[in-house]
């Protein structure tokens, strides 16, 4: 079986890609951005009956590029499902063209890389 890389091991998406994973006989790696997430994380895949023996924790954030190289070394798949997260809320119309004048790069930091930290 294959080996895969779930980023956002801890999310909706996830944690229910890792039960479906584990269950089908793959192994799994997950990445997660605190491991105070771990034992929330390993009580929802034993609710989903997965094995998790086959898993494999690494700390992640996608703000970060520490520890990607480790998670993702050996994997033959990545499922990209992680969301970064913003710590404020979502720009309305007139903030965001107010933003663009004081830091025109922001939101594209926010969005762009991210996803290439995981690629």
């Amino acid at each position: 079986m294959s080996k895969v890389l779930v980023t956002g091991g801890t999310g909706f998406l996830g944690a229910h890609i890792l039960v479906q994973l584990l269950n089908a006989g793959h192994d799994a790696r997950a990445t997660i951005r605190s491991m105070d997430k771990k034992d929330r994380l390993l009580k929802m895949l034993q609710a989903g009956g997965a094995r998790s023996e086959a898993l494999e924790l690494f700390e992640a954030d996608l703000e970060d590029d520490n520890g990607w190289a480790e998670a993702m070394a050996d994997c033959d798949y990545v499922l990209h499902v992680a969301s970064p997260f913003l710590p404020e809320a979502p720009m309305t119309k007139a903030r965001s063209s107010a933003r663009r004048e004081t830091a025109p790069y922001g939101c594209c930091r926010q969005r762009v890389r991210p996803a290439s930290n995981a690629l």
